[in-house]
């Protein structure tokens, strides 16, 4: 508590310390990065990082028109997409949308994951499962991979799903 509080007044903060023998309960602190000083100040919410957060997705909602939620299947997005949904149903702006690149050489998990969440009916699904070519750091020959060629559909490793988008849109052509 005492670096706490010698960090926050180097930081110019004016930090409280409890008065001793008080049962004062104790938050979690948000470490604010100061420019300049090279130092950090803890300052206490009263919110948790939950609720942060739900307010945070609120303020986008509230203030944009239009909400996409982008997945990879991973743990750090799933929470995102989860908190998202619940503040477009507590803001009635429901079906959701949900994009994700796939990347054709990706875990069968993440696949069954990623289709289940597509096929929610809260969910208007960007599943992008298009041809492109993306960097290949594994082989010195090959500078580039490409994914969902349609010449080497026979070793795709999963097939397109019918709810995918298979063309890569133009500027010409608006999104669905």
């Amino acid at each position: 508590m005492l670096l706490a509080w010698r960090m926050a007044r180097t930081c110019g903060v004016s930090p409280t310390l409890p008065a001793a023998g008080t049962s004062k309960k104790r938050r979690k602190p948000y470490v604010a990065h100061m420019s300049g000083a090279g130092s950090a100040a803890m300052i206490y919410l009263q919110n948790n990082v939950f609720d942060e957060a739900l307010e945070r997705l609120r303020m986008i909602f509230d203030g944009h028109d239009d909400v996409i939620v982008s997945m990879s299947g991973g743990k750090d997005s799933t929470v995102l997409f989860r908190m998202a949904l619940m503040v477009a149903q507590e803001r009635g702006r429901l079906p959701l949308k949900v994009f994700w690149l796939d990347q054709e050489a990706e875990w069968q998990a993440t696949v069954d994951y990623m289709q289940h969440i597509m096929e929610l009916t809260e969910v208007t699904p960007y599943w992008y499962q298009i041809p492109f070519e993306f960097t290949n750091t594994l082989s010195p020959e090959k500078n580039f991979i490409s994914v969902w060629n349609p010449e080497d559909k026979a070793i795709w490793i999963h097939p397109q799903h019918p709810l995918s988008i298979k063309e890569n849109p133009s500027s010409e052509k608006p999104i669905p």
